[in-house]
């Protein structure tokens, strides 16, 4: 009788032999499909930045931040800046004073 462990070990080489199924046709319809839409994605892209006008594009997801939309806003109440400080700050700044708020207590007034 073999040892268990190294029937273990011949059982995990055995399974590692194993080669994978092929893919179905249904898979590979569906990794078509995929393909396809990256395809279409890029083309569109390319097809914007080729564009005489692609400066009146935006291409950059930061530029659409707000700070109503961090973590911490709630139903009732909505975003919480009576003084206006976050009116006109890039994201960094903001988190800089949420956690400063957080360091100095204040969130407790809330």
């Amino acid at each position: 009788a073999a040892r268990p462990r190294t029937a273990l070990r011949a059982a995990e080489e055995s399974v590692a032999e194993k080669e994978a199924p092929a893919p179905t046709a249904e898979e590979t319809a569906a990794a078509a499909a995929a393909k396809s839409r990256r395809d279409e994605a890029a083309a569109e892209k390319a097809r914007i930045l080729a564009d005489e006008d692609f400066w009146k594009y935006d291409l950059n997801p930061d530029d659409g931040w707000k700070p109503a939309d961090e973590v911490g806003v709630c139903a009732p109440l909505g975003f919480f800046d009576p003084l206006g400080l976050s009116k006109d700050i890039d994201k960094e700044t903001f988190r800089k004073y949420r956690a400063s708020e957080l360091k100095h207590g204040r969130i407790c007034m809330l």
